[in-house]
């Protein structure tokens, strides 16, 4: 008897909770949800199958994940061979990305491509080192050797432990402590193009009483 009294109980509660609601939906205090109810929700094993097949980890994780020998048109990029068909990808990034030695949008190229096919991905692990080398190859400039070179005067560099603070009036770091903002040292042209001449606000005189 104590198991089917507390049966009714909860019932009996769950009927008055949906009187309540009932009446509050009716005089405009609740908003009618679009739920449905009761609500239901996704199994774990479920969930999970669907991430795995959403997932990008496959093809990082294994290279050859999905790949199929298969023949290709002689005139498509897939039926080039491997050797040409890299030198094709390695050209085929722009020569700003690896003079400013942009690593992140190096890498976000790299995923682009290799999220074409799978032979596209298993090349781009050759490709991506080559644009990566070429991009460290660049950070130190070759200096033409001969008459005329000058050398400018060396001067020492602290190293800080912490980064500086964003400035202000450029929204930028200034590293190696200079005082002029970077963009208006490096492209003037630039800098007085986004900025603009700041109002220097003082005392106004409303009624020009000593005069």
């Amino acid at each position: 008897m104590s198991r089917r009294n507390g049966a009714n109980r909860v019932k009996r509660k769950a009927a008055a909770r949906q009187r309540a609601r009932d009446e509050a939906i009716s005089a405009g205090k609740s908003k009618i949800s679009t739920r449905p109810n009761p609500v239901r929700v996704l199994k774990n094993k479920n969930r999970q199958e669907r991430c795995n097949r959403r997932s990008l980890y496959h093809g990082i994780m294994d290279p050859y994940y999905g790949y199929k020998h298969r023949q290709y048109p002689e005139a498509s990029l897939a039926g080039l061979p491997a050797e040409l068909r890299q030198q094709i990808l390695i050209e085929a990034i722009d020569e700003d990305l690896l003079v400013r030695r942009s690593l992140w949008k190096i890498k976000k190229w790299i995923g682009d491509l290799s999220s074409v096919s799978p032979l596209i991905r298993i090349d781009m692990a050759y490709v991506g080192r080559q644009w990566r080398k070429e991009a460290m190859r660049s950070a130190f400039p070759l200096v033409p050797d001969g008459p005329g070179v000058y050398r400018g005067r060396k001067k020492k560099i602290e190293l800080q432990s912490r980064r500086p603070h964003r400035c202000w009036y450029c929204d930028e770091r200034h590293y190696l402590e200079f005082p002029k903002c970077p963009t208006a040292r490096n492209s003037p042209a630039l800098w007085k193009r986004i900025t603009k001449v700041k109002r220097t606000y003082g005392r106004k005189v409303m009624f020009s009483d000593g005069e």
